[in-house]
């Protein structure tokens, strides 16, 4: 049998790269890819105090140009806070949710309950000339929840008029 040297050169030029493509077999085989990580947000929201919790809404980062919200399985929202609940800040907590293509980072926000505006006004009285000042009093509006003037600490009235002062 009778070889030449081009089929030698040929023949050592298809072991390489039949080398070179199991190589890179083995390299690609032990490569994992992995889902792109998307970030999920709630949105930090405020109320006054009395008031039902607002809706909750999230922001999005990390997602493909290619791709919007539409992808994502919203997670739920929920907090502590009721209408009933105090002053104060309350933890918006997200959980579940999904997307084919993504792993989901949620980040909890937070809700605020500021206080409502009471308005305490001096009820008008009257008095006959010459006697004392009767109680003076106070009328509020604007309590919430069954709370009333025994729920807050309550301002004093005063006046400036005397048994003497002047009619008017």
């Amino acid at each position: 049998m009778n070889i030449s040297v081009s089929q030698i050169k040929w023949t050592s030029i298809a072991i390489k790269i039949v080398s070179a493509l199991m190589l890179f077999c083995i390299f690609m085989a032990g490569i994992k890819s992995s889902q792109a990580t998307v970030s999920v947000t709630a949105e930090n929201k405020t109320k006054v105090y009395g008031q039902a919790n607002p809706p909750f809404t999230f922001t999005y980062s990390g997602l493909m140009a290619w791709d919007n919200s539409s992808v994502i399985s919203d997670p739920s929202a929920t907090t502590t806070a009721t209408n009933l609940s105090g002053v104060g800040q309350y933890p918006i907590e997200l959980s579940g949710g999904s997307a084919s293509n993504y792993d989901l980072l949620l980040n909890n926000g937070t809700l605020e309950i500021t206080p409502k505006a009471l308005t305490a006004t001096a009820d008008n009285i009257t008095r006959v000339y010459k006697t004392a000042n009767p109680t003076l009093t106070i009328s509020y509006s604007g309590f919430e929840n069954g709370d009333n003037p025994g729920s807050i600490v309550q301002p004093s009235a005063s006046t400036t008029a005397t048994t003497t002062s002047n009619i008017g």
